[in-house]
C-alpha cells in the first residue's frame, strides 16, 4: 500500500479539513496518471459507500481529521 500528499489542498467531503492523503492499494490501476490527476486538481472527492462499491479499483483517499473515506475519480467519470 502506498500514500501519496500531493502538496495540494483537498477538503473532506465530511469535515471539509485540508487533511486528506491518497490511498494506492494493489487493487489499482493507473496510479501514475491518478497522481498525475491529482496535483492537476481533476479529480473529485467521494465517500459515498454505493461509489466504492461500484469502482473498487479507483485510487482511495482518507481524511486524517474525522477518518472519513472514499474514492478519487475524475471531474467526469460519474457525473
Amino acid at each position: 500500500m502506498m500514500y501519496y500528499s500531493p502538496g495540494v489542498d483537498y477538503l473532506c467531503p465530511r469535515c471539509e479539513s485540508s487533511s486528506v492523503r491518497f490511498v494506492f492499494d494493489e487493487k489499482c490501476r493507473g496510479w501514475f496518471e491518478a497522481m498525475k490527476l491529482i496535483r492537476e486538481r481533476k479529480v473529485k472527492l467521494s465517500n459515498l459507500y454505493k461509489d466504492y462499491v461500484d469502482n473498487p479499483r479507483l485510487p482511495k483517499w482518507t481524511c486524517q481529521k474525522c477518518r472519513d473515506c472514499g474514492i478519487v475519480y475524475k471531474k467526469s467519470y460519474l457525473n
